[in-house]
């Protein structure tokens, strides 16, 4: 395998002769790869497989050809159906990455009418693209395309104040990029592994960073700043998510060892730890914080979502009936409600009083990537390339939108605009817009 097809892969790092995938979300697969025990040539590499033990060889002979297994009547297995819906035309598509695009966002600018979007991509550049009002035509406004980092850019994050964007890379670097002109304003560094997720504080210009080094790392991005202010250091494995409370007060991360760590930004000390029974037995992938300031919602590989009270470290309800990996999270904001989005296929609405499920939401057979609560409308993106929209009260479909045929990585909604942008596998930034 080349230098250059090597960095092409996507969220990943070498171990050895075993390469540790990080998918978005934070689930992590391991991809055996045999070698040639003479040359050192790769002969096959096998997804999805369990580490060796130390001291087992690989498998450097041919496999042989197998033939069709068949069923109960002596019929072969069919191949799955494709599925053959077309891709919904967009109001604006643009294929600037050469990879995947891994993130989005959207942002209405100063004057109330100009939209940004910014991306991420395997191809390690973002762009921060002008793409209307809705009147002018999107495919006049402007470009910045930032070159910089040398590993594929997984995140990219608005300041709250709209004023500078933040690209993070699996090379361990944040820059900060001034979104009036495109100009670099910083290049954050520290981490000895990957950026997994980048989040800006509520209430200035502070940047938060979990890490695959098991750190989570605070910046200083103030005029004349650039610096370091914290390093969180106690996870065992890599820090999946990292964030503020709602009112800034504290630092909240959660990650592969599957803890949940809560931290004094003032003073980066440890404030509490929530790991073992009650908790998750695996990886943690997502984490939000309810408006309250008190209580996280977790969801994980062990196919559980956590209700956890950040006073007093304590879970509060273990939410179970997903049968595969929870990737993402949220609140209902009117309601006590939460939402949860699993790889089964199906999204999980639950009350937060009793921790008991109201409802599931058939998605199909295609896992959910990711979800956004927004009032009383659910948002999902799925494997098959799908957004859908659902209504949280009634549970009905609202509205299906088939943005690619490959998998839907990230998405973003611009409610007062009535716009969802998404991004995917096939390289392709698209903006729809919803009925709603």
């Amino acid at each position: 395998m080349s230098d250059q097809e090597e960095k092409k892969k996507p969220l990943s790092a070498m171990e050895g002769n075993e390469e540790v995938i990080r998918l978005p979300g934070g689930r992590r697969r391991e991809r055996v790869i045999y070698l040639d025990a003479k040359t050192g040539e790769e002969l096959y590499a096998e997804g999805d497989t369990e580490a060796y033990e130390e001291g087992e060889e690989g498998i450097d002979e041919e496999l042989p050809d197998l033939d069709p297994v068949e069923d109960a009547e002596g019929e072969e297995d069919e191949e799955e159906e494709l599925d053959a819906t077309p891709v919904s035309e967009a109001w604006a598509s643009f294929g600037v990455h050469e990879d995947s695009a891994f993130s989005v966002k959207l942002r209405v600018a100063e004057d109330g009418k100009t939209i940004w979007m910014a991306s991420g991509g395997g191809d390690d550049v973002a762009y921060l693209l002008e793409v209307g009002d809705g009147v002018q035509a999107p495919e006049n406004g402007s470009v910045f395309k930032f070159e910089g980092h040398t590993d594929s850019v997984a995140n990219v994050s608005f300041s709250r104040d709209g004023k500078y964007l933040a690209t993070a890379g699996l090379d361990a670097v944040i820059k900060v990029w001034n979104v009036s002109d495109g100009s670099l304003v910083y290049t954050l560094d520290g981490p000895s592994e990957s950026i997994e997720t980048v989040e800006w504080h509520p209430k200035g210009p502070v940047l938060l960073a979990g890490c695959g080094d098991g750190t989570a790392w605070m910046w200083d991005v103030s005029p004349k700043a650039g610096h370091a202010l914290q390093v969180f250091g106690g996870h065992a494995d890599a820090v999946n998510v990292a964030r503020f409370t709602p009112d800034g007060s504290k630092v909240v991360t959660a990650g592969e060892d599957g803890t949940l760590r809560i931290w004094g930004p003032k003073t980066g000390k440890s404030l509490a730890v929530v790991q073992g029974h009650g908790f998750h037995e695996a990886g943690v992938n997502c984490l939000q914080i309810h408006h309250d300031n008190t209580l996280a919602l977790t969801g994980g590989q062990d196919n559980n979502a956590c209700l956890v009270n950040i006073a007093t470290a304590k879970v509060k309800a273990t939410l179970q009936g997903h049968n595969d990996g929870i990737e993402d999270v949220a609140w209902v904001a009117h309601n006590p409600w939460a939402i949860t989005g699993s790889l089964d296929g199906r999204v999980g609405i639950w009350d937060l009083n009793t921790g008991q499920n109201r409802q599931f939401i058939e998605n199909g057979t295609a896992g959910i990537t990711s979800l956004q609560c927004v009032n009383d409308t659910i948002f999902t993106s799925d494997t098959a390339g799908y957004l859908r929209i659902w209504d949280v009260r009634s549970s009905q479909l609202i509205q299906t939108i088939r943005a690619s045929s490959e998998t839907l990585l990230a998405f973003d909604v611009l409610m007062s605009h009535r716009l969802v942008a998404t991004a995917s596998d096939d390289a392709l930034l698209k903006i729809y817009k919803i009925n709603l």
